[in-house]
């Protein structure tokens, strides 16, 4: 065991602790509260039928464990459905679950700092090491490197894998402790129900046994242990995780993994070498988490080779140099040995995002994780060297607590609004076709359609095949009226497989509306079939095909096409408004209004046509309800 100073720490200091967490956290977040629903969150959460669940059922949960978007992560999943049961799509209560996430995390984070540094062998009392845990979990919440996860709603995925994953290191931590054998079986049964958790998640919490792995070495070895226990335990790591990669790649994970980069532009090799430098480039991130660098969508220079950037031979060479020095540091003391695991935690938490694995090259919020053993071990190591001199330490700590969280409220302005953030990324990513194709949509939604137009086709400049921008050209289109032209840049689409981009659906979708525009309705059947054969869970296109089946006289057709939508959307009018239609022309008025009544109580629409077309509906009645 350690031997750990005798400065007994107070319940009051605990107390104290938790409120700084929570107080400073939530004061960082504070102005996240409303912010917005964009990029990942539009598939996952405004474009995702189900999580629109009326209730809380088994019938209305099963669905997210098997259908939809991410549906292997259905812990997030269906915490975004349990949102949207309470709150629709009013984006407050989603980013307060996001903050509570980050908050619980934290708190949890500072039980296991403490546990680290008691049994690292450090010198340091429990007073000073709660201390220390306390700078470094503040840091760590207050870097506004975390507002990619905290205030990007479906970033909650890494929140709850993070969640978990520290709850997994702290059961199995007073598990091997626990010299009770009903005991120890009880908190290893946690750790392992943890770790599920965090595999429902995100899959990158498939590292995990590793990582206690690394720990159970450094710090918990028995006097006499020998290292055939630990070789066993790998050989079981190993096994557990064949495991669960058959589980995600199946019985042939190179062929899938190959397969994954087809819709990348670039291969395996080259993600391998720029990861390399990714790594680094985190680093300074961490160190410099200045306004000017942050970003939602990096357009990252690929490594073509090891000299195509210059840089990547030495960030090749970097990445041996930190391995060499996870050996090395291990054998240098006390405080060697924590640096050692904090470097071994941070590299083999990035194994699989910045590895083999066919993903997009950088994201943020991917040091979620993998960052958080660094601040323990800085701050190990400042109050290790600043001992005699604690008063100067803690008001350098508090300085820097500030201005990491100014730097965190400052970085969730950006956040405010999707056109704030879509031009921080057009200017910080300026030769990224994403960044314009996201602005142009935004611009074209705020009905400002010759700069949508415009930005757009800045867009093309960089990716001429780019589907995502074309199909927000035909939007643009069909805003405008102009609904022949919006129909050439779909028949475009359809014919060049580059220009959809996994989008075929939507595009059949949109053809749909504009023949519906045009007054052609077999044609938007047509399509609107097309669409659902591709898609059969996409509400506006069953809208389509109602309104179609509406204006070919076929009014059975039409209510059946309205409850589709409404079971896929129940949130949206637009369905309850096809049914209201479709019933008034059966002649069925009082059915009529109580589909718009039932619209009304659930989607919170009180005013405007809609009701003046329900009162039309009630003068179609006599007083005893009937036509």
């Amino acid at each position: 065991m350690p031997s750990v100073a005798e400065e007994p720490v107070s319940r009051e200091f605990h107390i104290i602790s938790v409120l700084l967490i929570i107080i400073l956290t939530t004061l960082a977040y504070l102005n996240s509260l409303h912010g917005i629903f964009d990029f990942d969150d539009v598939a996952h959460i405004t474009d995702n039928s189900f999580i629109r669940i009326r209730d809380l059922s088994w019938a209305s949960l099963s669905p997210l464990f098997s259908k939809g978007p991410s549906s292997q992560r259905w812990l997030p999943m269906m915490s975004l459905a349990v949102n949207y049961r309470f709150g629709g799509y009013e984006v407050f209560g989603y980013h307060l679950v996001n903050i509570l996430l980050h908050l619980l995390t934290s708190l949890l984070l500072y039980w296991f700092f403490r546990l680290v540094l008691r049994h690292s062998g450090l010198e340091f009392s429990e007073r000073r090491l709660s201390e220390i845990s306390l700078v470094a979990v503040l840091l760590w919440a207050l870097h506004p490197l975390q507002t990619n996860v905290v205030t990007y709603v479906v970033q909650r995925m890494t929140s709850f894998a993070a969640l978990f994953s520290i709850g997994v290191c702290i059961c199995y931590l007073k598990g091997r402790l626990e010299s009770r054998a009903a005991r120890r079986g009880i908190w290893w049964g946690a750790a392992l129900l943890l770790w599920v958790l965090a595999l429902s998640s995100k899959e990158n919490s498939a590292i995990i046994p590793l990582v206690l792995l690394g720990y159970d070495y450094y710090f918990l070895r028995r006097p006499g242990e020998s290292g055939r226990t630990h070789l066993l335990a790998l050989l079981l790591v190993a096994i557990v995780g064949g495991a669960v990669a058959l589980k995600f790649l199946g019985s042939k994970p190179m062929v899938v993994i190959q397969a994954g980069y087809v819709k990348y532009g670039f291969s395996m090799a080259e993600r391998l070498l720029t990861e390399s430098r990714v790594i680094f480039y985190y680093l300074g991130l961490l160190l410099l988490p200045l306004p000017s660098r942050l970003n939602l969508s990096y357009d990252y220079p690929l490594s073509r080779s090891l000299l195509n950037p210059p840089l990547t031979l030495p960030a090749v060479a970097g990445i041996v140099l930190l391995i060499v020095l996870v050996v090395l540091l291990y054998r240098m003391g006390r405080m060697g040995r924590l640096w050692s695991f904090a470097l071994f935690w941070y590299l083999i938490n990035l194994v699989i995002e910045s590895s083999v694995f066919p993903i997009e090259i950088i994201y943020e919020h991917r040091l979620y994780l993998p960052a958080m053993l660094l601040f323990l071990v800085t701050a190990a190591q400042v109050y290790s060297l600043g001992g005699k001199r604690p008063a100067v330490v803690r008001s350098g700590a508090a300085v820097l607590c500030l201005l990491l969280a100014i730097g965190t409220w400052q970085r969730n302005k950006v956040w405010a609004s999707e056109e704030s953030l879509w031009l921080d990324v057009v200017e910080k990513s300026p030769k990224m076709a994403r960044g314009y194709t996201n602005l142009g949509r935004v611009y074209n939604t705020l009905g400002r359609y010759d700069k949508s137009m415009e930005v757009l086709r800045k867009g093309l400049q960089f990716d001429p095949t780019s589907g995502l921008i074309w199909l927000n050209i035909g939007f643009v289109y069909m805003k405008r009226n102009q609904f022949d032209a919006a129909l050439s840049v779909y028949h475009n689409a359809l014919n060049d497989q580059r220009l959809l981009g996994g989008n075929e659906f939507k595009v059949l979708s949109a053809m749909a509306y504009a023949y519906l525009m045009k007054e052609q309705p077999e044609m938007a059947l047509a399509k609107a079939d097309e669409s659902l054969r591709v898609n059969p869970n996409f509400a506006n296109t069953w809208a389509f095909k109602g309104m179609a089946h509406g204006s070919l006289g076929q009014h059975d057709k039409a209510l059946e096409c309205g409850q589709r939508t409404v079971a896929l959307a129940p949130g949206i009018m637009n369905g309850y408004i096809l049914m209201a239609k479709a019933l008034e022309n059966m002649g069925r008025f009082g059915e009529a209004m109580s589909a718009l009544d039932r619209g009304f109580a659930v989607t919170g629409t009180s005013g405007g046509e809609i009701v003046t077309y329900r009162n039309y509906l009630a003068q179609k009645l006599d007083p005893s309800g009937r036509k």
